[in-house]
């Protein structure tokens, strides 16, 4: 699954990053 390599790659480099791509997926998933 890209998305999941993609936030892997983003939380090893970032994890801070990695933190606040992960609210808003959760945000827009919500919003739905």
């Amino acid at each position: 699954m890209i998305y999941g390599g993609l936030f892997e790659w983003c939380f090893q480099n970032n994890p801070y990053f990695g933190i606040l791509w992960l609210q808003s997926f959760l945000s827009g998933l919500n919003s739905i």
